[in-house]
């Protein structure tokens, strides 16, 4: 990542400095290693928040400006430790928490063709120890407002325990899947605030291009 000697040339700190100016969303998870460090040095001066799409929070200082990151769930269920694949979603609130930011964190899947997705736990490609908790059918949403059926493509049935998460249509099975191994409902809270939180993040960010130009 500290493969490129160079940072932000100075048009590039013109650029932030006006989108800043103009409330606009910076994304920095982009950004090579020694841009990255002088992008943060930036927000930090003017106070305003960032996203970071790919996970990356600088140790919990995209939170301390106001700004947001993502997390992905673990895959593997521990019948010996229930809550396993909640660990990193926890530990991310935990941080978000410290730093003064809204308990609030969403998924990001870069669900583009090429990248990725939630694979399976069961089967070929799962996880190499017996796994509990496979899906059954009906269930019921988080909210309690939905019932979800079997799912299938066309003719063909679809099966999330050895197929993984295929397509977004199969994000309330992954929601499922890490209800079952939490410890606590409360444990996936974070996630149904994932909107508020990058509506926080938006605002602020408008805030402070407001002050910064004046108005």
């Amino acid at each position: 990542e500290f493969c490129q000697n160079a940072t932000i040339t100075e048009y590039g700190e013109t650029l932030l400095s006006e989108m800043m100016a103009r409330g606009m969303i910076i994304e920095v998870d982009h950004f090579p290693q020694w841009s990255y460090q002088r992008a943060f040095e930036i927000l930090e001066e003017n106070d305003y928040p960032a996203a970071g799409t790919h996970g990356r929070d600088a140790n919990g200082r995209i939170y301390a400006i106001g700004g947001i990151s993502k997390i992905n769930l673990g895959r593997c269920q521990d019948a010996d430790s229930p809550g396993a694949t909640l660990s990193g979603l926890l530990s991310e609130v935990d941080l978000i928490t410290a730093m003064g930011g809204y308990p609030a964190v969403g998924f990001g899947f870069d669900l583009n063709g090429f990248a990725g997705a939630p694979g399976p736990r069961f089967g070929d490609g799962g996880c190499s120890s017996d796994q509990p908790n496979a899906t059954s059918y009906p269930f019921t949403s988080y909210a309690g407002d939905v019932t979800f059926t079997e799912p299938s493509l066309g003719s063909r049935t679809v099966d999330f325990d050895t197929e993984g998460m295929i397509h977004i249509g199969l994000l309330p099975e992954l929601l499922e899947d890490a209800r079952r191994d939490a410890v606590s409902e409360d444990d996936l809270e974070p996630l149904f605030r994932s909107a508020e939180g990058y509506i926080r993040m938006w605002e602020k960010a408008e805030e402070r291009g407001a002050a910064m130009r004046g108005g």
